[in-house]
């Protein structure tokens, strides 16, 4: 193996600067989301070695789609690899970093010697953080939102979700004693894109007479074999909730989100933050303790 690939790419790796936890239904219009960085240091390297194509020419596949209008890039830096430079995209507010070498494009986690992962490193340096504070306030203003549990629970979330995405139910199945139990309000913002019939799922439940009991519905009426929400969908959906579900899908990008569960909670540093796909129970627990 050469001294340049002792750091190696594995695996894809596009950006927004939020935590990861788990799986998740990906929306198909942005990539996966990676995670910050654990404190990790990029590795010092001599001049020599580091990258330092930081301008010029631009790979070919990348000039091709930043010419077509796909992304822009944002940033150009170095890398502690010799040759390979690191590029953030910005496709319509949905940052990633690649990296260029001889003309090819890589896209995924940068493993340093040290097991560091540069990539989330660089996400986590040159990648905008989402507003989250400014994205629930326009969330809460477009009234698109499905309330859950005690209004005096200590903790809310605002959660991204397709009714028909099957990591959503694992979320709603886990939170389900934390609500009971006064402890947490989730607010849903009901999103489309995992099943055709997405949309209209959505829509029906936004227009239900009590839509945090039609959500309720869809979720203890899950079907996990197929994957499908159980609240039956409007055919057509009014044209007035589908636009109030494109404003919360396209809040979803601005959060750094590219697939469902999208949750933004407050950490306990009392700041807004994002954690993106199923966290599991023993996050809730981390988070909120025991139900």
């Amino acid at each position: 193996m050469s001294k340049r690939m002792s750091l190696i790419i594995a695996g894809l790796a596009l950006a927004a600067p939020v935590a990861v936890f788990g799986a998740s239904c990906e929306s198909g219009t942005a990539g996966p989301i990676s995670a910050p960085p654990p404190a990790a240091t990029i590795p010092a390297t001599s001049t020599a070695a580091a990258s330092t194509k930081t301008t010029g020419a631009l790979p070919g596949s990348i000039a091709t789609m930043t010419k077509l209008g796909v992304f822009q890039v944002a940033k150009r830096f170095k890398t502690p690899v010799k040759g390979v430079t690191g590029y953030l995209l910005n496709q319509h507010g949905r940052y990633s970093v690649v990296y260029g070498i001889d003309g090819y494009v890589l896209a995924g986690a940068l493993i340093s010697p040290t097991g560091a992962n540069l990539t989330a490193t660089y996400n986590h340096q040159y990648a905008p953080k989402p507003a989250y504070a400014g994205i629930i306030k326009a969330l809460e203003k477009d009234g698109a939102l499905i309330a859950m549990g005690s209004p005096a629970a200590k903790h809310v979330l605002y959660i991204f979700e397709d009714p028909n995405c099957i990591f959503c139910h694992k979320l709603s199945v886990a939170l389900a004693p934390y609500i009971k139990s006064g402890k947490v309000r989730i607010k849903i913002a009901p999103v489309a894109f995992v099943h055709p019939d997405s949309m209209g799922k959505s829509t029906a439940i936004l227009a239900a007479k009590d839509p945090g009991a039609a959500w309720a519905t869809d979720e203890t009426e899950f079907d996990t074999r197929t994957e499908e929400g159980g609240y039956p969908a409007q055919n057509p959906p009014d044209p007035k909730l589908v636009a109030a579900v494109r404003r919360n899908m396209q809040l979803m990008g601005k959060a750094g989100f590219g697939g469902t569960p999208g949750i933004m909670y407050r950490g306990t540093d009392g700041k807004w933050a994002g954690a993106a796909g199923f966290p599991g129970n023993a996050w809730l627990v981390r988070q909120f303790g025991n139900p």
